[in-house]
Protein backbone atom coordinates (compact mmCIF):
# COMPACT_ATOMS: atom_id res chain seq x y z
CA UNK A 1 0.00 0.00 0.00
CA UNK A 2 1.31 3.62 -0.80
CA UNK A 3 1.77 5.63 2.23
CA UNK A 4 1.62 9.48 1.31
CA UNK A 5 2.99 11.87 3.19
CA UNK A 6 0.37 14.50 4.83
CA UNK A 7 0.41 17.81 3.13
CA UNK A 8 2.19 20.83 5.58
CA UNK A 9 2.20 24.37 5.19
CA UNK A 10 5.19 25.97 3.36
CA UNK A 11 6.47 28.73 1.30
CA UNK A 12 7.47 29.27 -2.01
CA UNK A 13 11.06 30.63 -2.46
CA UNK A 14 10.50 34.52 -3.15
CA UNK A 15 7.63 34.36 -1.41
CA UNK A 16 6.19 34.45 2.09
CA UNK A 17 2.73 33.55 1.69
CA UNK A 18 1.88 30.47 2.55
CA UNK A 19 1.23 27.11 0.27
CA UNK A 20 -0.84 24.38 -0.24
CA UNK A 21 0.69 21.43 -2.15
CA UNK A 22 -0.59 17.77 -1.77
CA UNK A 23 0.00 14.94 -4.28
CA UNK A 24 -2.25 13.04 -6.03
CA UNK A 25 -2.27 9.39 -5.11
CA UNK A 26 -0.83 7.03 -7.31
CA UNK A 27 -4.16 5.21 -7.86
CA UNK A 28 -6.06 7.98 -8.83
CA UNK A 29 -3.45 10.19 -10.78
CA UNK A 30 -4.93 9.02 -14.37
CA UNK A 31 -8.84 10.22 -13.41
CA UNK A 32 -7.55 13.38 -11.78
CA UNK A 33 -4.98 14.77 -14.22
CA UNK A 34 -6.20 17.83 -15.93
CA UNK A 35 -9.48 18.10 -14.00
CA UNK A 36 -10.15 21.93 -12.89
CA UNK A 37 -11.06 21.73 -9.80
CA UNK A 38 -12.65 24.87 -7.58
CA UNK A 39 -10.64 25.72 -4.40
CA UNK A 40 -12.26 28.13 -1.61
CA UNK A 41 -9.19 30.21 -0.59
CA UNK A 42 -10.60 32.54 2.53
CA UNK A 43 -13.15 34.43 0.65
CA UNK A 44 -12.28 33.68 -2.72
CA UNK A 45 -12.29 30.78 -5.00
CA UNK A 46 -9.39 29.66 -6.81
CA UNK A 47 -9.61 27.25 -9.28
CA UNK A 48 -6.82 24.65 -10.26
CA UNK A 49 -5.52 22.34 -12.75
CA UNK A 50 -4.68 19.20 -11.18
CA UNK A 51 -1.36 17.51 -12.14
CA UNK A 52 0.85 15.46 -9.93
CA UNK A 53 0.03 17.52 -7.35
CA UNK A 54 -3.17 19.77 -6.14
CA UNK A 55 -0.85 23.37 -5.54
CA UNK A 56 -2.20 26.74 -4.14
CA UNK A 57 -1.12 29.59 -2.78
CA UNK A 58 -3.12 30.60 0.76
CA UNK A 59 -3.23 34.03 -0.26
CA UNK A 60 -1.58 34.88 2.96
CA UNK A 61 1.85 35.37 4.83
CA UNK A 62 0.27 35.26 8.06
CA UNK A 63 0.72 31.77 9.25
CA UNK A 64 -2.24 31.36 12.03
CA UNK A 65 -4.29 32.37 9.08
CA UNK A 66 -2.45 30.31 6.51
CA UNK A 67 -2.95 27.11 8.76
CA UNK A 68 -6.14 27.30 8.90
CA UNK A 69 -6.19 27.81 5.08
CA UNK A 70 -4.26 24.86 4.61
CA UNK A 71 -6.52 22.58 6.81
CA UNK A 72 -9.52 23.99 4.74
CA UNK A 73 -7.61 22.95 2.01
CA UNK A 74 -6.52 19.80 3.08
CA UNK A 75 -10.02 18.97 3.38
CA UNK A 76 -11.74 20.15 0.34
CA UNK A 77 -8.56 18.41 -1.89
CA UNK A 78 -9.23 14.93 0.42
CA UNK A 79 -13.59 15.20 -0.49
CA UNK A 80 -12.12 15.54 -3.94
CA UNK A 81 -9.76 12.48 -3.89
CA UNK A 82 -12.54 10.76 -2.02
CA UNK A 83 -15.31 11.54 -5.08
CA UNK A 84 -12.82 9.81 -7.80
CA UNK A 85 -12.82 6.32 -6.09
CA UNK A 86 -16.79 6.41 -5.79
CA UNK A 87 -18.91 6.43 -8.71
CA UNK A 88 -21.01 9.03 -8.11
CA UNK A 89 -24.77 8.78 -7.56
CA UNK A 90 -27.29 10.20 -9.80
CA UNK A 91 -28.61 13.54 -7.56
CA UNK A 92 -32.40 13.57 -6.78
CA UNK A 93 -34.16 16.29 -8.23
CA UNK A 94 -34.43 17.22 -4.70
CA UNK A 95 -30.57 17.71 -4.76
CA UNK A 96 -30.66 19.34 -7.95
CA UNK A 97 -32.91 21.84 -6.21
CA UNK A 98 -30.81 22.31 -3.32
CA UNK A 99 -27.54 22.39 -5.50
CA UNK A 100 -29.06 25.30 -7.08
CA UNK A 101 -30.09 26.98 -3.98
CA UNK A 102 -26.25 26.74 -2.25
CA UNK A 103 -24.79 28.36 -5.11
CA UNK A 104 -27.84 30.99 -4.64
CA UNK A 105 -27.41 31.79 -2.01
CA UNK A 106 -23.51 31.49 -1.60
CA UNK A 107 -23.96 34.68 -4.20
CA UNK A 108 -26.21 36.62 -2.26
CA UNK A 109 -23.93 35.85 0.87
CA UNK A 110 -20.96 37.05 -1.35
CA UNK A 111 -22.67 40.81 -2.34
CA UNK A 112 -24.09 41.23 1.31
CA UNK A 113 -22.21 43.98 2.58
CA UNK A 114 -21.03 45.47 -0.74
CA UNK A 115 -23.75 44.69 -4.00
CA UNK A 116 -22.42 46.93 -6.70
CA UNK A 117 -24.50 49.08 -8.24
CA UNK A 118 -27.84 48.46 -9.84
CA UNK A 119 -27.36 49.20 -13.21
CA UNK A 120 -24.13 46.41 -13.38
CA UNK A 121 -26.60 43.89 -12.52
CA UNK A 122 -28.94 44.95 -14.91
CA UNK A 123 -26.19 44.35 -17.03
CA UNK A 124 -24.78 41.01 -15.16
CA UNK A 125 -28.30 38.88 -14.81
CA UNK A 126 -28.36 36.20 -15.47
CA UNK A 127 -24.88 35.55 -16.20
CA UNK A 128 -23.79 37.24 -12.78
CA UNK A 129 -22.25 33.75 -11.64
CA UNK A 130 -19.02 34.66 -13.95
CA UNK A 131 -17.87 36.71 -11.45
CA UNK A 132 -16.87 33.47 -9.39
CA UNK A 133 -14.79 31.88 -12.16
CA UNK A 134 -13.33 35.18 -13.99
CA UNK A 135 -11.13 32.87 -15.83
CA UNK A 136 -13.88 31.44 -17.91
CA UNK A 137 -15.73 35.02 -18.85
CA UNK A 138 -14.42 35.10 -22.35
CA UNK A 139 -15.75 31.68 -22.60
CA UNK A 140 -19.31 32.69 -22.04
CA UNK A 141 -22.15 31.58 -24.75
CA UNK A 142 -24.51 34.48 -24.02
CA UNK A 143 -24.17 38.39 -24.51
CA UNK A 144 -23.75 40.20 -21.17
CA UNK A 145 -27.46 41.59 -20.72
CA UNK A 146 -29.11 39.06 -22.80
CA UNK A 147 -32.21 37.31 -21.27
CA UNK A 148 -31.10 33.72 -20.95
CA UNK A 149 -33.53 30.87 -20.47
CA UNK A 150 -33.02 27.32 -20.75
CA UNK A 151 -35.49 27.12 -23.35
CA UNK A 152 -33.24 29.58 -25.38
CA UNK A 153 -29.85 27.08 -25.15
CA UNK A 154 -31.17 24.11 -24.54
CA UNK A 155 -28.95 20.94 -24.78
CA UNK A 156 -25.99 23.88 -25.57
CA UNK A 157 -23.02 22.15 -24.39
CA UNK A 158 -20.94 25.85 -24.36
CA UNK A 159 -23.46 26.71 -21.40
CA UNK A 160 -23.12 23.25 -19.59
CA UNK A 161 -19.36 23.51 -19.83
CA UNK A 162 -20.08 26.98 -18.15
CA UNK A 163 -21.58 25.96 -15.63
CA UNK A 164 -19.28 22.79 -14.47
CA UNK A 165 -16.98 24.55 -12.60
CA UNK A 166 -19.43 26.34 -10.34
CA UNK A 167 -21.48 23.07 -10.34
CA UNK A 168 -17.96 21.72 -8.68
CA UNK A 169 -17.19 24.38 -6.44
CA UNK A 170 -20.91 23.40 -4.67
CA UNK A 171 -19.61 20.05 -4.85
CA UNK A 172 -16.45 21.08 -3.02
CA UNK A 173 -18.43 22.86 -0.15
CA UNK A 174 -20.98 20.53 0.28
CA UNK A 175 -19.38 16.99 0.09
CA UNK A 176 -21.16 15.65 -2.77
CA UNK A 177 -20.36 15.07 -6.24
CA UNK A 178 -22.68 14.68 -8.86
CA UNK A 179 -22.32 12.27 -12.08
CA UNK A 180 -21.55 13.08 -15.54
CA UNK A 181 -24.99 12.86 -16.81
CA UNK A 182 -26.37 15.26 -13.78
CA UNK A 183 -24.60 18.31 -15.25
CA UNK A 184 -27.08 18.48 -17.85
CA UNK A 185 -30.10 18.63 -15.18
CA UNK A 186 -28.23 20.92 -13.20
CA UNK A 187 -27.87 23.73 -15.56
CA UNK A 188 -30.93 24.95 -16.37
CA UNK A 189 -31.49 25.08 -12.46
CA UNK A 190 -28.40 26.70 -11.98
CA UNK A 191 -29.01 29.33 -14.39
CA UNK A 192 -32.26 30.13 -13.06
CA UNK A 193 -31.20 30.16 -9.47
CA UNK A 194 -28.44 32.62 -10.45
CA UNK A 195 -30.91 34.90 -12.19
CA UNK A 196 -32.94 35.41 -8.89
CA UNK A 197 -29.57 35.84 -7.24
CA UNK A 198 -28.44 38.77 -9.31
CA UNK A 199 -32.34 40.03 -9.41
CA UNK A 200 -31.91 40.38 -5.37
CA UNK A 201 -28.46 42.37 -5.07
CA UNK A 202 -29.53 44.43 -7.67
CA UNK A 203 -32.59 44.84 -5.37
CA UNK A 204 -29.99 45.55 -2.41
CA UNK A 205 -27.95 47.66 -4.92
CA UNK A 206 -31.08 50.08 -4.49
CA UNK A 207 -31.22 49.65 -0.83
CA UNK A 208 -34.22 47.12 -0.57
CA UNK A 209 -33.00 44.65 2.09
CA UNK A 210 -36.42 42.91 2.73
CA UNK A 211 -36.37 39.17 3.52
CA UNK A 212 -35.67 36.93 0.55
CA UNK A 213 -38.54 35.18 0.11
CA UNK A 214 -37.62 32.69 -2.39
CA UNK A 215 -34.41 31.21 -0.30
CA UNK A 216 -37.32 29.10 1.61
CA UNK A 217 -38.34 27.19 -1.56
CA UNK A 218 -34.92 25.55 -1.86
CA UNK A 219 -34.38 22.75 0.19
CA UNK A 220 -30.81 22.23 2.51
CA UNK A 221 -28.36 20.30 0.44
CA UNK A 222 -27.60 17.61 2.72
CA UNK A 223 -25.62 14.96 2.12
CA UNK A 224 -26.83 11.47 2.03
CA UNK A 225 -25.52 9.15 4.09
CA UNK A 226 -25.40 5.26 3.63
CA UNK A 227 -26.13 2.95 7.11
CA UNK A 228 -23.48 2.29 8.94
CA UNK A 229 -23.97 -0.95 11.18
CA UNK A 230 -23.16 0.59 14.97
CA UNK A 231 -19.94 -1.08 16.23
CA UNK A 232 -20.50 -3.24 19.03
CA UNK A 233 -18.23 -1.36 21.54
CA UNK A 234 -17.05 2.28 21.47
CA UNK A 235 -13.69 3.24 21.60
CA UNK A 236 -13.14 6.38 23.59
CA UNK A 237 -10.34 8.70 23.34
CA UNK A 238 -10.60 8.40 27.30
CA UNK A 239 -9.70 4.50 26.54
CA UNK A 240 -6.98 5.11 24.71
CA UNK A 241 -5.55 7.77 26.64
CA UNK A 242 -6.18 5.51 29.96
CA UNK A 243 -3.89 2.35 27.85
CA UNK A 244 -1.31 4.61 27.01
CA UNK A 245 -1.16 5.75 30.55
CA UNK A 246 -0.33 1.79 31.37
CA UNK A 247 2.27 1.49 28.28
CA UNK A 248 4.02 4.37 29.86
CA UNK A 249 4.15 3.53 33.42
CA UNK A 250 4.91 0.05 32.85
CA UNK A 251 7.86 1.73 30.37
CA UNK A 252 9.18 2.95 33.71
CA UNK A 253 9.14 6.69 32.26
CA UNK A 254 7.82 9.69 34.08
CA UNK A 255 4.73 9.67 36.13
CA UNK A 256 4.65 13.73 35.59
CA UNK A 257 3.97 12.92 31.88
CA UNK A 258 0.80 11.00 32.33
CA UNK A 259 -1.17 14.43 33.97
CA UNK A 260 0.78 16.89 31.23
CA UNK A 261 -1.21 14.85 28.59
CA UNK A 262 -3.77 14.46 30.24
CA UNK A 263 -4.35 18.22 30.71
CA UNK A 264 -4.27 18.52 26.83
CA UNK A 265 -6.51 15.17 25.86
CA UNK A 266 -9.26 16.87 27.83
CA UNK A 267 -8.90 20.28 25.77
CA UNK A 268 -9.09 18.34 22.94
CA UNK A 269 -12.39 16.27 24.28
CA UNK A 270 -13.74 20.29 24.78
CA UNK A 271 -12.85 21.28 21.61
CA UNK A 272 -14.82 18.47 19.88
CA UNK A 273 -17.89 17.91 22.55
CA UNK A 274 -17.11 14.48 22.20
CA UNK A 275 -15.31 11.44 23.28
CA UNK A 276 -15.84 8.98 20.44
CA UNK A 277 -12.07 8.03 18.94
CA UNK A 278 -13.38 6.55 15.87
CA UNK A 279 -14.92 9.94 14.58
CA UNK A 280 -11.19 11.89 15.04
CA UNK A 281 -10.21 12.91 11.65
CA UNK A 282 -7.09 14.92 10.96
CA UNK A 283 -9.25 17.86 10.16
CA UNK A 284 -10.51 17.56 14.03
CA UNK A 285 -6.85 17.84 15.13
CA UNK A 286 -6.41 21.04 12.43
CA UNK A 287 -9.30 22.87 13.90
CA UNK A 288 -8.02 22.42 17.16
CA UNK A 289 -4.58 23.25 17.05
CA UNK A 290 -5.73 26.51 15.22
CA UNK A 291 -8.25 26.81 17.85
CA UNK A 292 -5.24 26.59 20.35
CA UNK A 293 -3.68 29.41 18.50
CA UNK A 294 -6.05 31.56 17.95
CA UNK A 295 -8.46 31.42 20.61
CA UNK A 296 -5.92 30.73 23.39
CA UNK A 297 -3.09 32.57 21.97
CA UNK A 298 -0.76 29.77 22.25
CA UNK A 299 2.12 29.90 19.92
CA UNK A 300 3.19 26.94 17.09
CA UNK A 301 6.16 26.13 19.27
CA UNK A 302 4.38 25.08 22.43
CA UNK A 303 0.67 23.72 20.10
CA UNK A 304 3.42 21.51 18.23
CA UNK A 305 5.31 20.23 21.01
CA UNK A 306 3.04 20.09 24.01
CA UNK A 307 -0.71 19.37 22.99
CA UNK A 308 0.02 18.10 19.52
CA UNK A 309 2.75 15.47 20.88
CA UNK A 310 0.53 14.53 23.42
CA UNK A 311 -2.65 13.52 21.53
CA UNK A 312 -0.14 12.18 18.61
CA UNK A 313 1.18 10.06 21.24
CA UNK A 314 -1.89 8.99 22.37
CA UNK A 315 -3.37 7.96 19.29
CA UNK A 316 0.04 6.73 17.78
CA UNK A 317 -0.16 4.11 20.19
CA UNK A 318 -3.56 2.64 19.37
CA UNK A 319 -2.22 2.53 16.05
CA UNK A 320 0.42 0.29 16.90
CA UNK A 321 -2.09 -1.64 19.08
CA UNK A 322 -4.38 -2.47 16.19
CA UNK A 323 -7.46 -0.21 18.18
CA UNK A 324 -7.19 2.74 15.37
CA UNK A 325 -6.24 2.47 10.99
CA UNK A 326 -4.49 5.82 11.24
CA UNK A 327 -3.37 8.54 13.64
CA UNK A 328 -5.12 12.10 12.65
CA UNK A 329 -2.54 13.56 14.67
CA UNK A 330 0.13 12.51 11.98
CA UNK A 331 1.66 15.36 9.88
CA UNK A 332 -0.75 18.03 12.25
CA UNK A 333 2.41 21.07 12.60
CA UNK A 334 1.74 24.79 12.61
CA UNK A 335 3.78 27.11 11.19
CA UNK A 336 6.10 29.39 13.92
CA UNK A 337 6.62 32.19 12.69
CA UNK A 338 10.32 33.42 12.03
CA UNK A 339 11.81 33.73 15.64
CA UNK A 340 13.75 36.84 16.89
CA UNK A 341 16.28 36.50 18.67
CA UNK A 342 17.09 39.47 20.43
CA UNK A 343 20.08 38.54 23.21
CA UNK A 344 21.09 35.39 24.91
CA UNK A 345 18.71 33.02 26.43
CA UNK A 346 20.82 33.23 29.16
CA UNK A 347 21.24 35.93 32.21
CA UNK A 348 24.43 37.95 32.62
CA UNK A 349 26.74 38.22 35.12
CA UNK A 350 24.73 41.66 36.21
CA UNK A 351 21.22 40.47 36.14
CA UNK A 352 22.25 37.13 37.70
CA UNK A 353 23.78 39.08 40.65
CA UNK A 354 21.22 41.60 40.77
CA UNK A 355 18.33 38.16 41.25
CA UNK A 356 20.48 36.03 43.47
CA UNK A 357 21.29 38.86 45.48
CA UNK A 358 17.85 39.83 45.69
CA UNK A 359 17.08 36.56 47.03
CA UNK A 360 19.35 36.38 49.73
CA UNK A 361 17.03 39.22 51.51
CA UNK A 362 13.71 37.60 50.05
CA UNK A 363 12.18 36.22 53.10
CA UNK A 364 12.44 39.23 55.33
CA UNK A 365 11.13 41.35 52.54
CA UNK A 366 8.39 39.26 51.36
CA UNK A 367 4.59 39.94 52.72
CA UNK A 368 2.95 37.35 55.19
CA UNK A 369 1.00 36.07 52.16
CA UNK A 370 3.72 33.92 50.84
CA UNK A 371 4.09 30.86 52.59
CA UNK A 372 7.15 29.78 54.62
CA UNK A 373 7.23 26.94 51.82
CA UNK A 374 7.65 29.97 49.27
CA UNK A 375 9.80 31.96 50.93
CA UNK A 376 12.21 29.02 51.00
CA UNK A 377 11.81 28.65 47.83
CA UNK A 378 12.61 31.91 46.69
CA UNK A 379 15.46 32.12 49.02
CA UNK A 380 17.04 28.83 47.74
CA UNK A 381 15.82 27.96 44.30
CA UNK A 382 17.80 30.49 42.09
CA UNK A 383 20.92 29.81 43.89
CA UNK A 384 20.53 25.85 43.43
CA UNK A 385 19.81 26.36 39.62
CA UNK A 386 23.09 28.91 39.32
CA UNK A 387 25.53 26.47 40.64
CA UNK A 388 24.08 23.19 39.39
CA UNK A 389 22.59 23.75 36.26
CA UNK A 390 19.24 21.52 36.92
CA UNK A 391 15.94 22.75 36.20
CA UNK A 392 13.34 24.45 38.57
CA UNK A 393 11.34 21.83 38.88
CA UNK A 394 14.17 19.09 39.95
CA UNK A 395 15.54 21.83 42.23
CA UNK A 396 11.92 22.33 43.78
CA UNK A 397 11.27 18.70 44.73
CA UNK A 398 14.65 17.65 46.58
CA UNK A 399 14.42 16.35 49.58
CA UNK A 400 15.77 16.16 52.57
CA UNK A 401 17.40 13.03 52.31
CA UNK A 402 18.72 14.45 48.90
CA UNK A 403 22.00 15.91 50.09
CA UNK A 404 24.49 13.13 50.86
CA UNK A 405 27.59 12.28 50.92
CA UNK A 406 29.22 9.98 47.47
CA UNK A 407 32.47 8.85 47.71
CA UNK A 408 33.59 11.78 50.48
CA UNK A 409 31.74 14.53 48.11
CA UNK A 410 28.69 16.18 49.50
CA UNK A 411 26.07 16.35 46.90
CA UNK A 412 22.61 16.69 45.88
CA UNK A 413 20.75 13.95 44.43
CA UNK A 414 18.51 14.62 41.55
CA UNK A 415 15.82 11.49 41.57
CA UNK A 416 12.72 10.85 39.49
CA UNK A 417 12.13 9.27 42.99
CA UNK A 418 11.38 12.97 44.37
CA UNK A 419 8.66 13.74 41.71
CA UNK A 420 9.65 13.69 37.93
CA UNK A 421 12.95 14.11 36.23
CA UNK A 422 13.29 14.83 32.53
CA UNK A 423 15.36 12.09 31.43
CA UNK A 424 13.74 9.67 33.92
CA UNK A 425 17.27 8.73 35.27
CA UNK A 426 18.73 10.05 38.86
CA UNK A 427 21.96 12.01 38.99
CA UNK A 428 24.57 13.47 41.65
CA UNK A 429 25.94 17.14 41.18
CA UNK A 430 28.69 18.10 44.02
CA UNK A 431 27.59 20.88 46.07
CA UNK A 432 29.34 24.19 44.80
CA UNK A 433 31.50 25.66 48.28
CA UNK A 434 29.64 29.09 47.45
CA UNK A 435 25.99 27.00 48.51
CA UNK A 436 28.14 25.65 51.55
CA UNK A 437 29.39 28.94 52.34
CA UNK A 438 25.40 30.32 52.50
CA UNK A 439 24.20 27.68 54.73
CA UNK A 440 22.75 25.05 52.41
CA UNK A 441 24.02 22.20 54.43
CA UNK A 442 22.63 23.83 57.51
CA UNK A 443 19.28 24.49 55.54
CA UNK A 444 18.89 21.07 54.79
CA UNK A 445 19.57 19.55 58.39
CA UNK A 446 17.11 21.61 59.99
CA UNK A 447 14.24 20.87 57.88
CA UNK A 448 11.67 18.64 58.23
CA UNK A 449 11.58 15.40 56.52
CA UNK A 450 10.52 15.04 53.23
CA UNK A 451 10.14 17.79 50.77
CA UNK A 452 11.78 21.15 51.33
CA UNK A 453 9.94 23.49 49.46
CA UNK A 454 6.25 22.76 49.63
CA UNK A 455 3.72 20.33 51.88
CA UNK A 456 3.73 16.40 52.10
CA UNK A 457 1.66 14.90 49.37
CA UNK A 458 0.03 11.89 48.52
CA UNK A 459 1.64 10.85 45.41
CA UNK A 460 4.53 11.14 43.27
CA UNK A 461 1.75 12.79 40.23
CA UNK A 462 0.88 15.53 43.03
CA UNK A 463 4.63 16.18 44.52
CA UNK A 464 5.64 16.69 40.70
CA UNK A 465 2.58 19.57 40.29
CA UNK A 466 3.52 21.18 43.84
CA UNK A 467 7.35 21.22 42.61
CA UNK A 468 6.38 22.69 39.33
CA UNK A 469 4.16 25.26 41.82
CA UNK A 470 6.68 26.51 43.61
CA UNK A 471 9.14 26.85 40.68
CA UNK A 472 5.97 29.34 39.14
CA UNK A 473 6.22 31.15 42.46
CA UNK A 474 10.22 31.72 41.96
CA UNK A 475 8.98 32.79 38.12
CA UNK A 476 6.46 35.36 39.27
CA UNK A 477 8.76 36.98 42.01
CA UNK A 478 11.09 37.72 39.46
CA UNK A 479 8.36 39.23 36.73
CA UNK A 480 6.74 41.10 38.87
CA UNK A 481 9.40 43.22 40.56
CA UNK A 482 10.62 45.53 37.79
CA UNK A 483 14.11 45.43 38.90
CA UNK A 484 13.96 41.57 38.48
CA UNK A 485 12.49 40.94 35.61
CA UNK A 486 14.44 40.65 32.52
CA UNK A 487 12.89 40.67 28.69
CA UNK A 488 13.31 38.18 26.69
CA UNK A 489 14.20 35.04 28.84
CA UNK A 490 12.68 32.45 30.87
CA UNK A 491 13.25 33.25 34.12
CA UNK A 492 13.59 30.08 35.61
CA UNK A 493 15.14 28.46 32.29
CA UNK A 494 17.63 31.30 31.93
CA UNK A 495 20.03 29.65 34.63
CA UNK A 496 20.15 26.27 32.54
CA UNK A 497 21.22 27.98 29.86
CA UNK A 498 23.82 30.74 31.71
CA UNK A 499 25.21 27.21 33.40
CA UNK A 500 25.90 25.80 29.81
CA UNK A 501 28.02 28.92 28.75
CA UNK A 502 29.88 29.49 31.81
CA UNK A 503 31.09 25.79 31.76
CA UNK A 504 32.31 26.69 28.18
CA UNK A 505 33.77 29.70 29.03
CA UNK A 506 35.87 27.90 32.01
CA UNK A 507 36.93 24.62 29.86
CA UNK A 508 34.50 22.13 31.54
CA UNK A 509 34.40 19.10 29.86
CA UNK A 510 31.40 18.80 27.71
CA UNK A 511 30.81 14.86 28.64
CA UNK A 512 31.17 16.27 32.49
CA UNK A 513 28.53 19.21 32.26
CA UNK A 514 26.31 17.29 30.34
CA UNK A 515 26.56 14.58 33.09
CA UNK A 516 25.79 17.80 35.65
CA UNK A 517 22.76 19.04 33.78
CA UNK A 518 21.30 15.63 33.34
CA UNK A 519 21.45 16.58 29.12
CA UNK A 520 21.52 13.35 26.83
CA UNK A 521 25.02 12.67 25.60
CA UNK A 522 24.80 10.80 22.02
CA UNK A 523 28.37 10.05 21.94
CA UNK A 524 28.84 6.53 21.70
CA UNK A 525 32.02 7.25 23.74
CA UNK A 526 29.90 8.19 26.53
CA UNK A 527 28.83 4.83 26.86
CA UNK A 528 32.53 3.67 27.84
CA UNK A 529 34.03 4.65 31.73
CA UNK A 530 31.64 6.29 34.37
CA UNK A 531 32.38 9.72 35.46
CA UNK A 532 33.47 9.36 39.33
CA UNK A 533 32.35 12.03 42.12
CA UNK A 534 36.09 13.39 41.44
CA UNK A 535 35.78 14.20 38.48
CA UNK A 536 32.69 16.09 38.54
CA UNK A 537 33.88 17.69 41.79
CA UNK A 538 36.72 18.99 39.74
CA UNK A 539 34.11 20.31 37.50
CA UNK A 540 31.93 21.79 39.33
CA UNK A 541 34.80 23.75 41.53
CA UNK A 542 35.63 25.70 37.97
CA UNK A 543 32.63 27.57 38.01
CA UNK A 544 32.96 30.95 39.45
CA UNK A 545 31.37 32.10 42.33
CA UNK A 546 28.82 35.13 42.32
CA UNK A 547 30.20 38.42 44.25
CA UNK A 548 26.69 39.89 45.52
CA UNK A 549 28.59 41.74 48.41
CA UNK A 550 27.12 40.04 51.18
Amino acid sequence: MTVLRMARPTTRQGSRKVQFSKKVPADLREKARGKRLPLRVGNEVRTVKVGEKVSVSTRTADPIEGNRRHADLTQQVEAFFESLRQAPKPLSIKQQFAFAGAMRAFVIEMFDEDPLRADEWRSMRPVALRLLNEDLVDQRPFKVGEKVTWETVEGSKAVIDYFKPTINHVAVRSGIWPAEDDFELLTPKMIAAMDEAAEISMRKAEGDYSPDAGASRYPELLQVKEQVREPEERLSITDLFDSWSEMHIGAGKAEGTIADYAGKIASLKDFLCHDDAQRVIVNDVWRWANHLSEAKKLSARTINGKYVAAVGAVFEAARRSGKLDANPAKGVRLTPPRPRKVRNKGYSTDEAVRILKAALAAPSTLSARWSPWNKSAIRWGPWICAHTGCRITEAMQLRKEDLLLEEGVLCLRITPEGGSVKSGHFRLVPVHQQLLDLGLEEFFKRSAEGALFFEPQQTDAEAHKAAQNAGDKIRDWIKCDPSLKVPHVQPNHAWRHRFKSEAIDVGMDDRLSKALMGHADTNVSSSYGRNSMKALQRAIGLMRRYETGL
